[in-house]
């Protein structure tokens, strides 16, 4: 009778042993899945993160050309006759001289590579806009047929926001600051004065966009398009 409980007992004892062994594999298993899904579900994290960035810099860069379009579409070469000031006046790199000298600032902070097209100088614009100046429905001088022009100047410039992040603004004039986007790492405006190969009346504006994530992914987007403006020479 003592045999058998002897054996009965380690009987016991290998099946305590081998359900332990199995739950030490279990647990080390589940460790090991649950680190897994850990990081794939980092990695996918990370992957919506630049996916809802890259669609964020597309998306303000689009909308910024849309608004610059439709305000250089009621723009044009104008000449103030009390000022003497000549529109629309390009200038680069944040260094405006002569009549337009205080729009002058500091330029903005850029970071993008060596020879690509978002490395070079920017280019940014102050114009004027027709306006119903005689209150009479229409944007020309009903006697001679000439566009009315506003008084306000409006200019598009890349400043380095508090944050440091790059931002294109509106501005009335120079001042009253609209941010029209975010990311901005270039932009450039030109006409023929400024690039002989455009045709008169109309500005060439490019905006190049980059963006650095949370994890070190650099977004980029770039967005271009013509502009006709309302006259097709200076009215000298």
């Amino acid at each position: 009778m003592n045999i058998m409980r002897q054996i009965t007992y380690n009987k016991m004892r290998g099946q305590a042993g081998l359900t332990l062994v199995e739950m030490v594999a279990m647990t080390g298993l589940l460790s090991f899945l649950i680190i897994a899904l850990f990081c794939l579900f980092s990695v996918a994290n990370h992957l919506f993160r630049a996916g809802d960035a890259a669609v964020d810099v597309e998306e303000q860069a689009r909308l910024a050309i849309t608004q610059i379009a439709s305000d250089l579409k009621q723009s044009g070469y104008y000449i103030d006759p009390a000022s003497g000031r000549a529109y629309p006046y390009i200038f680069a790199n944040a260094t405006a001289d002569g009549l337009f000298i205080e729009y002058t600032h500091t330029p903005a902070q850029h970071e993008a590579e060596e020879n690509t097209s978002a490395c070079g100088p920017t280019k940014e614009v102050v114009f004027r806009l027709a306006e119903d100046v005689d209150g009479d429905g229409y944007k020309t001088d009903s006697t001679t047929g000439k566009i009315e022009w506003g008084s306000n100047e409006i200019s598009y410039q890349l400043r380095t926001g508090p944050d440091g992040v790059n931002q294109l603004e509106r501005r009335l004039n120079n001042s009253s600051p609209e941010v029209v986007a975010r990311f901005v790492e270039r932009v450039t405006f030109d006409d023929v004065y400024s690039d002989p190969t455009i045709p008169y009346a109309q500005v060439r504006v490019v905006v190049h966009m980059r963006r650095k994530t949370t994890d070190g992914r650099i977004i980029k987007a770039g967005h271009s398009t013509m502009v006709k403006m309302r006259n097709f020479e200076r009215e000298d």
